[in-house]
């Protein structure tokens, strides 16, 4: 869940992206995964389609081989090599700025981070 004020709109990353509303201080907390809905295999393997198929698009694979989803705008943040937010070192389950942020700047994360394994097209189980 973001714990900032943000925004969705277009990014020249790809189609839409998340943005922040006002100004942030590099190594402020930006988002933590608490609020996130994790699904067990057997959650997905019990879901339509359509919703499995949000979970992939949205979500990402956690080390124990289930699933988290943010249902908020951190959904929307896009990947980047140089990413605007990173792993807390402090915290598992946190993300910080990682550099000032100005009002509108898109918030970027790097997906590598996020054990992204979702493959487009496919069932998660």
């Amino acid at each position: 869940m973001m714990v900032i004020p943000t925004y969705v709109a277009a990014s020249p990353i790809a189609g839409v992206g998340l943005f922040a509303a006002e100004p942030v201080i590099a190594g402020t907390l930006i988002w933590t995964s608490q609020f996130d809905r994790t699904f067990s295999g057997r959650e997905l393997n019990e879901m339509p389609a359509l919703l499995c198929a949000f979970v992939e698009k949205y979500g990402y694979k956690l080390d124990d081989g289930a699933w988290a989803c943010g249902l908020d705008n951190s959904r929307f943040m896009n990947h980047s090599d140089q990413p605007s937010a990173m792993p807390s070192g402090d915290c598992s389950h946190c993300y910080v700025a990682a550099r000032d942020l100005a009002a509108g700047d898109e918030i970027t994360c790097d997906y590598r981070f996020l054990n992204r394994h979702s493959v487009p097209g496919q069932r998660l189980w």
